[in-house]
């Protein structure tokens, strides 16, 4: 007998109730029922579920039935395999439809700050990160920050870089450097075809003309080291933790970063050493200065007013000096207009060349330059120290410090 309303309303013993034409009422434990339909296909019992009750009410159950039946009896197709493939393709289409969305939402900028985001714990300098990001914000973000990077063209790029190619060179080609990896990137993850349009060779450099064919590199101002004396003298006034920062990079030839970012925990007085890790070295590779007496004397007198492990501490706490605390105290002392901070390097480099018997490779080393010569890299490998020592003695003697 067919199944009344009534009666699936009241059914509450667990089992099937049967309704005619392979149409079920299931009531599981507990109460729940359900709609089955059960039918035989190539000789196996097959049950069809067609949803729940009272969601699906006794009359649309016989409709699904009567559309399930059609396609066993009529048709020879098994519902379940029509339901599982009508499934299979949903699905596809969901993650179709995912994956598009996702493509629209991945933004060149959003694309740009993930890949940053990534990179920037394995960059040696703690500021290169917002470097990129201040560059990206300048120069890309308000061209292309918002568009997909999946249809990002070679327009959109030379619409980035062709109005600061030839008077910005220097810049335009990091910021070209930079969207390529980005998109290198992005077509790594899957956001876009194997296809960069920021690539430069076989690509952007047979349109747009080579740097060096549009700029002229300007080396950075680098004091005489004649007048670096003068320098050392002024720089013992100024007796702030901005001014001792840049004695010590004046006495040990560092780097702006490799000292603004220098740690208590690198310096051993004991042993007369200051270790710079390789992660914040430019060529990846750790360096040790000799820290002269006069040197040892400034880093004495910074660590009297310690206030955490950075040996030049900024203002808010656990952060260390910006970047341009040296050049400011440069500025305020009058010297900025003979020299840059980087330019020190340079200073020392012709002291050592033109006024000591040190060998070449000797200043090198104390600058922690990479040699150029791969075969005299492959057999040097020492780093000189103790060598190195008396060199460091002796520029702080030039520079007649106290």
């Amino acid at each position: 007998m067919s199944l009344t309303p009534n009666d699936v309303d009241k059914a509450e013993t667990r089992g099937l109730y049967g309704d005619g034409d392979g149409l079920y009422l299931a009531v599981a434990k507990g109460g729940s029922k359900s709609w089955i339909y059960r039918y035989q296909m190539d000789g196996r019992r097959r049950d069809l579920g067609l949803g729940g009750y009272p969601a699906v009410s006794l009359a649309q159950a016989r409709i699904r039935r009567d559309e399930a039946r059609k396609l066993v009896r009529l048709e020879g197709i098994d519902p379940l395999v029509v339901r599982h493939r009508q499934k299979a393709a949903a699905a596809a289409q969901s993650e179709i439809a995912a994956e598009r969305e996702q493509r629209a939402a991945s933004t060149f900028k959003v694309v740009a700050t993930a890949y940053i985001d990534q990179q920037a714990p394995a960059w040696s300098n703690r500021k290169h990160a917002q470097q990129w990001t201040n560059t990206l914000d300048k120069h890309a973000y308000p061209l292309i920050g918002e568009t997909p990077v999946h249809e990002l063209s070679t327009e959109d790029v030379l619409s980035v870089l062709s109005p600061i190619w030839t008077e910005k060179t220097e810049t335009a080609k990091r910021v070209q450097g930079r969207i390529e990896r980005i998109l290198d990137y992005a077509i790594t993850t899957k956001l876009r075809e194997d296809s960069n349009p920021a690539r430069w060779r076989g690509h952007l450099d047979v349109i747009l003309p080579k740097p060096s064919k549009v700029h002229r590199v300007v080396h950075q101002r680098a004091l005489p080291y004649a007048k670096a004396p003068k320098l050392a003298a002024d720089l013992l006034e100024v007796n702030t933790p901005a001014g001792r920062a840049l004695l010590l990079t004046l006495l040990c030839a560092t780097r702006t970063g490799e000292t603004l970012e220098a740690a208590w925990s690198e310096i051993d007085f004991e042993r007369g050493e200051w270790r710079i890790p390789a992660i914040r070295m430019k060529a990846g590779k750790e360096h040790r200065i000799p820290l002269s007496e006069a040197a040892t004397a400034v880093l004495r007198l910074q660590e009297s007013v310690r206030r955490d492990d950075w040996v030049f501490a900024g203002q808010k706490r656990g952060h260390f000096l910006s970047n341009m605390a040296m050049n400011n105290v440069l500025k305020r002392t009058g010297w900025l207009e003979q020299t840059t901070v980087h330019g020190l390097r340079s200073t020392f480099r012709d002291w050592a060349g033109e006024k000591t018997s040190y060998p070449e490779r000797m200043a090198e080393v104390a600058l922690a330059h990479q040699l150029t010569d791969k075969v005299q890299a492959a057999y040097f490998r020492a780093d000189l120290l103790e060598q190195r020592r008396g060199m460091m003695n002796e520029w702080a003697a030039f520079l007649e410090f106290p």
